[in-house]
């Protein structure tokens, strides 16, 4: 459900902030951007049973984007029968492009993924 266009959901990102912001105002700013970003995602979304409990929970994406903006690397894991499904193209972006930091992406069970292709292979030829 989420993607690079307006079509598709998109993963929030931090509202700009400097050290200068009091802790009440930061938390007040995010607050209300997040508010913002759920009310556009309810509109985009045609059933918003499609988010999750954490994807409703500002803390959950406090926590992400303190620990993006701390890391000096960050790496996700997604499954590779689906990667595209865990691992928003939105998030690669924002690491990538606002954040400007490398992201490493760790796939699992790859062997499955192998073992199918070959046996595609074993019966094609």
């Amino acid at each position: 459900i989420y993607g690079p266009d307006s079509s598709f959901l998109s993963v929030p990102t931090r509202p700009k902030w400097d050290h200068s912001l009091s802790i009440e105002e930061l938390e007040s700013s995010e607050q209300a951007y997040f508010q913002s970003w759920l009310t556009e995602t309810y509109a985009k979304s045609k059933n918003c049973g499609e988010l999750s409990f954490f994807e409703h929970n500002i803390e959950v994406w406090r926590q992400l984007w303190r620990v993006c903006e701390i890391s000096n690397v960050l790496i996700a894991v997604a499954d590779m029968r689906n990667p595209v499904a865990h691992l928003p193209s939105s998030f690669c972006s924002y690491v990538m492009n606002t954040l400007k930091k490398p992201l490493l992406i760790a796939l699992t069970k790859v062997i499955m993924f192998l073992i199918h292709i070959l046996n595609l292979f074993y019966f094609l030829v």
